[in-house]
C-alpha cells in the first residue's frame, strides 16, 4: 500500500528517520501545518462574522497578521513542493490550463529520463568504471569460500549440461586436428627416433631386463611341448641327410637313449636355473639395438597413416566419456581449490584488468557497451516509473529535506509578518 505525504510525516515522528533530527522537522510540519490550517480557518472567521462578532483586538491584530504572513510562507513552499508531482495528468480546465498544468516532473519525465541516462552513462556506469566494479565484486567472492562452494554447486549443472554437448560438437575437428598434426609433425624417422628413444631408455635399467628375462624363461619353460615339438622334426629332417645319421639317431631313440619326453623335463629344468636367468639379462642388454633394426623394417608410411587414423577415432568415441567422467569433475574441484582461487585473485584478475582497460582505450569493447546501450536501458526504466510511485520514493527518501524546506518557509513567513507590523 503506498505511503500518503502526511502519513510519511508521521511515521518518521514516530519511528524517527536515517538523518539526524528528521523527527524534529517532522513533528515541527505537522505543527506547521495544523498552525497555517487554523489560521486561515480564524482569518476567514473573521472575515466572514466581523460585522456580527467584535473579535478582541489582541488576536485580530498584530498576531493575526503574523500568523498570516507564516501560514503563506508555509502554504507558498508547501505548494511548490507539491507542484512536483501534481497534477499527475495534464489539467485542461480554466484556469489550470494555462496556469500549472501538470506537475514537473510528470510533465517533464520522459526529458528527465534522457537527462539521467546520459549523466549515468557517462560519469556512472562508464566502460572503465564497470569495469573496476565487475573486478572488485570478483575480487570479495573469490575472498569468501562459502560464496564460492556454492557457485562452484551452481555451475555444476551447468558443466555437466553443456560441456559434453560442446565437446561432442568440437570432436570432428579435435579428431581431425589431432590427425593433420600427427601428419605433420609425426613422420616414420620420428616415430623410430621416439620409438627407439624409449626402448633405450627402459632396457638401460637392470631391473626392467630381469623383469623381462624372467617373463621369456616362464613363457619358454610353460611351452617347452612346442620346442622339443620343432627340435624333434628338425631331428627328422636331419635323418634324411644320410644312412649313417639316420641309422645312429633311431638306434638311440630304439634304446631309449634320446628320451624325448625327458628331453622336454631337462628343457624346463634348464629354462629355471640361474646360469639361464643371467644369459638371458644379458642377451636383453642387446635387445635395444635389435629392436631399433625391427621398427625400420615395420614402421612405414601405410602404418603410420593407420595409426593417425586409429589415434583421431578414438578421440572422436572417447570425447564423450573424457567429458562425463573427466573433466567436468576435474572442473569442479578445481573451481573448489584454493590454490585456483590464488591464481585467479592473485594472477589472472590483476592482468584482465588492464588488459581490459587497454582494449577500451582501443576501442576493440565500443561495440559491446553500444549493443549494452547504459543510456537507454536507464531512460527507459526512469521514463517508465509511475509518478505515484515517484512520489512514495521521495516521501521515504525525502520527506525530512522537503519538510525542512516548509518549516523553513513558515518560519520566514512569521520574520517577514513580523517586520510589516514592526514597520507599520
Amino acid at each position: 500500500m503506498s505511503e500518503s505525504w502526511w502519513g510519511a510525516r508521521w511515521r518518521i515522528v514516530r519511528k524517527g528517520g536515517e538523518i539526524r533530527g528528521a523527527r524534529i522537522w517532522a513533528a515541527g510540519e505537522i505543527a506547521c501545518a495544523a498552525l497555517t490550517a487554523a489560521t486561515i480557518a480564524l482569518a476567514l472567521a473573521a472575515f466572514a462574522f466581523s460585522r456580527l462578532v467584535a473579535f478582541p483586538p489582541g488576536l485580530a491584530g498584530w498576531p493575526l497578521q503574523i500568523l498570516l504572513a507564516a501560514a503563506v510562507g508555509y502554504g507558498t513552499n508547501f505548494l511548490a513542493v507539491q507542484m512536483l508531482f501534481k497534477p499527475r495528468r495534464p489539467l485542461d480546465w480554466f484556469p489550470m490550463c494555462w496556469i500549472w498544468r501538470q506537475g514537473l516532473i510528470p510533465a517533464r519525465q520522459g526529458e528527465l529520463a534522457r537527462v539521467v541516462g546520459t549523466e549515468v552513462a557517462a560519469k556512472l556506469l562508464t566502460p572503465e568504471a564497470i569495469v573496476d566494479e565487475l573486478g572488485r565484486l570478483a575480487q570479495a567472492a573469490l575472498e569468501d569460500p562459502e560464496l564460492v562452494d556454492r557457485a562452484a554447486e551452481g555451475l555444476r549443472p551447468i558443466l555437466e549440461g553443456q560441456v559434453p554437448g560442446l565437446l561432442r560438437r568440437l570432436a570432428p575437428e579435435t579428431a581431425e586436428a589431432l590427425s593433420a598434426f600427427l601428419e605433420k609433425h609425426v613422420s616414420a624417422q620420428d616415430f623410430r627416433k621416439v620409438a627407439g628413444d624409449l626402448i633405450d631408455d627402459w632396457f638401460s635399467h637392470q631391473e626392467n631386463r630381469e623383469v623381462i628375462a624372467d617373463f621369456l624363461l616362464a613363457f619358454l619353460a610353460e611351452h617347452s611341448e612346442v620346442l622339443v615339438d620343432l627340435i624333434r622334426k628338425a631331428v627328422k629332417r636331419y635323418r634324411k641327410g644320410g644312412a649313417l645319421r639316420s641309422f645312429g639317431i633311431g638306434l638311440s631313440e630304439a634304446t631309449a637313449i634320446l628320451d624325448w619326453d625327458e628331453f622336454g623335463q631337462t628343457l624346463r629344468d634348464q629354462f629355471g636355473k640361474p646360469k639361464s636367468r643371467r644369459w638371458a639379462i644379458n642377451i636383453l642388454a642387446d635387445f635395444a639395438t635389435m629392436t631399433r633394426e625391427l621398427f625400420d623394417r615395420i614402421v612405414e608410411t601405410q602404418w603410420l597413416d593407420d595409426l593417425r587414423r586409429r589415434v583421431g577415432d578414438f578421440t572422436l568415441t572417447s570425447m564423450d566419456e573424457i567429458a562425463e567422467k573427466e573433466l567436468v569433475p576435474r572442473l569442479v574441484s578445481h573451481l573448489r581449490a584454493e590454490s585456483f582461487r590464488d591464481y585467479l585473485a592473485c594472477e589472472l584478475f590483476p592482468r584482465a584488468k588492464p588488459a581490459m582497460r587497454d582494449w577500451i582505450g582501443k576501442g576493440y569493447l565500443t561495440p559491446f557497451f553500444e549493443r549494452f546501450d547504459v543510456e537507454g536501458r536507464v531512460s527507459r526504466a526512469a521514463a517508465s516509473l509511475d509518478v505515484a510511485e515517484l512520489e512514495e520514493m521521495a516521501n521515504r527518501v525525502a520527506a525530512t529535506h522537503l519538510g525542512a524546506i516548509q518549516v523553513l518557509g513558515y518560519a520566514l513567513g512569521a520574520a517577514a509578518g513580523v517586520l510589516m507590523v514592526l514597520v507599520a
